[in-house]
């Protein structure tokens, strides 16, 4: 029988969710955000469940590199969750975030020139208590 995940990303999906799926799928976000989410998740479930967590990173040759790459890549992803469902072209997506700078970028999205500089940003991570990372 496969594992059924459902995926959130507010605290009350998250609570839901607990309810009846066997793990929460969820994204990269502040420490205290992602514990709340998790114990949402938890709050009506008698057993331990599996938590997995999606994060962006953007990879460069140098950090500058990386950071346009994350921009140009990454900032459609960034519109607010209520968007999603109303921007239907990809001219809408353009619109949506054409005042998001790269500043607000690099919040959301790890940026680095070299893969050992993601280590400790995945241990914040696996010490929250997530048993599965998938770096996207």
């Amino acid at each position: 029988v496969p594992s059924i995940y459902g995926a959130a990303l507010t605290n009350q999906t998250a609570e839901w969710l607990g309810e009846w799926a066997d793990g929460l799928l969820t994204v990269a976000d502040s420490p205290e955000g992602l514990q709340n989410r998790i114990q949402s998740f938890l709050k009506h479930s008698p057993a331990k469940k599996m938590l997995m967590l999606k994060a962006d990173i953007s990879y460069g040759d140098n950090y500058q590199k990386a950071l346009d790459s994350a921009y140009e890549q990454w900032r459609y992803t960034m519109v607010e969750p209520y968007q999603v469902s109303e921007l239907r072209l990809p001219e809408d997506f353009e619109k949506a975030t054409q005042k998001l700078t790269k500043d607000e970028v690099q919040q959301k999205v790890k940026i680095i020139s070299r893969p050992k500089e993601a280590i400790p940003w995945i241990q914040k991570f696996i010490d929250i208590g997530f048993d599965i990372i998938v770096l996207h």
